[in-house]
């Protein structure tokens, strides 16, 4: 039957249907599987599946003193319908849980990038496809005269310039007099590679995974390590792998701090980013003059 629908047809009404199905479906025939797998269909099916967005979340839970880290996902949109959000836990694709950080280092077009105790080392995952990647370790060179705190920074996007998926880890260090040493390191999902790039600018206060808008990583960050100096967003286009900072004029009000550092959180829904502070809302449109870019 396949041989008198046109491949183009096929195409289409494949790239209407759920994941689960696709996969079933490459089992059919070569052609199909031929279908499914370009790099032309998975676009195609992203642009049908954009407007089904999740909810991610991660809890821990403690076993006999351990925690385990668990992660759900619910529906967007019948959380707007309902004001009630229906999480469904996620099958982790490594063992045991406790091997997994408890944080989600963030997540695009269905990857989710997550970290693994195991020798430090970072894996995508795909839930829907129970596909993952182990991506090889990022080899920082820290010189042995450095002493501080080190804080390590990470975030996940896509590069629409190459069509390509990278992962960005940061290392950052607070030396002894002040100053900041810091190295930067991206992943490509194409080459299954590391690479260094110009080291980042701006300092953090406080580690956070980035939050992806209009093809750019967001951080909040400060100018500098001096208590005085001002909160800002800085971004980190994933194309042109430039830094920028972001709001100049819009500068996030001083927090005093507490037991369990800043209360700083920064999300972004659609073309909106947002960060709240301290019960204080923040946003800006991206789309709009004065944006992202």
């Amino acid at each position: 039957m396949s041989d008198e629908i046109p491949d183009e047809l096929i195409e289409e009404i494949f790239s209407r249907l759920p994941v689960k199905t696709l996969i079933r479906f490459r089992c059919v025939s070569k052609s199909w599987r031929a279908i499914i797998g370009s790099q032309d269909f998975i676009r195609k099916h992203l642009n049908h599946s954009s407007n089904h967005t999740l909810i991610l979340g991660n809890f821990n839970h403690s076993y006999s003193g351990i925690e385990e880290p668990y992660l759900y996902s619910a529906d967007y949109n019948s959380f707007l319908e309902t004001n009630r959000a229906d999480f469904k836990e996620l099958s982790l694709p490594i063992m045991p849980r406790t091997e997994i950080s408890s944080d989600t280092w963030g997540s695009c077009n269905g990857l989710i990038c997550l970290l693994c105790f195991w020798k430090s080392r970072i894996f995508l995952w795909n839930p829907s496809t129970r596909k993952h990647r182990i991506l090889p370790e990022a080899k920082f060179e820290i010189p042995n005269i450095l002493k501080g705190d080190v804080q390590t920074i990470y975030g996940i996007g896509n590069d629409f310039v190459n069509d390509d998926y990278k992962v960005v880890s940061m290392v950052q260090i607070d030396t002894v007099d002040d100053d900041v040493y810091s190295q930067v390191k991206v992943y490509s999902l194409k080459s299954d590679s590391w690479r260094s790039v110009e080291d980042f600018p701006y300092y953090f206060d406080w580690g956070n995974s980035g939050k992806l808008a209009n093809g750019a990583l967001h951080w909040v960050v400060k100018a500098s390590a001096k208590s005085e100096s001002e909160n800002l967003i800085a971004a980190f286009d994933l194309g042109t792998e430039e830094y920028s900072d972001c709001f100049q004029k819009v500068r996030l009000k001083p927090i005093a701090y507490s037991k369990c550092r800043r209360r700083v959180l920064l999300g972004q829904t659609d073309r909106l980013l947002l960060w709240f502070v301290h019960g204080e809302t923040w946003g800006r449109d991206s789309e709009q003059e004065g944006g992202f870019r």
